[in-house]
């Protein structure tokens, strides 16, 4: 819905399927009129203990590429249990978030409606192709 909302404000849209995050930095333009929001869902893989040595400063760097430009708007996407697990293991990541003001939000699931959550439940289902 963000990524949505921004779209509609004239943002260009920065998403990545592979989380190759190197590529996301190379599409970015360096233009001040050109607006663009990044979404990177998932951010830090799907489990912690995959986490990849070099995910937290690829993330930095670029969260500090979009720090530095007015026009550009940075949406990461993670788990919460996985987002405490690379600021355990790598203290420069979580120095990061300490540091440069990153407004973090949490969605609490345990205030969405059962309904809400079978939306979700089904969405998955539907985007995996799995039979319903």
């Amino acid at each position: 819905m963000l990524v949505l909302y921004f779209a509609s404000q004239g943002y260009s849209v920065r998403y990545t399927t592979n989380g190759d995050i190197s590529d996301i930095k190379k599409s970015l333009s360096i233009d001040k009129e050109n607006k663009e929001v990044i979404f990177l869902d998932d951010c830090l893989g799907q489990h912690y203990f995959n986490l990849k040595e070099t995910k937290g400063s690829e993330l930095t760097s670029l969260a500090s590429f979009v720090k530095m430009h007015n026009n550009k708007i940075l949406i990461l996407n993670s788990r919460l249990t996985i987002l405490n697990e690379a600021k355990e293991r790598d203290t420069p990541f979580n120095n990061f978030f300490k540091n440069q003001k990153i407004e973090n939000l949490t969605i609490n699931m345990d205030t969405i409606i059962p309904f809400e959550k079978a939306l979700i439940f089904h969405n998955h289902l539907v985007y995996k192709n799995i039979p319903i």
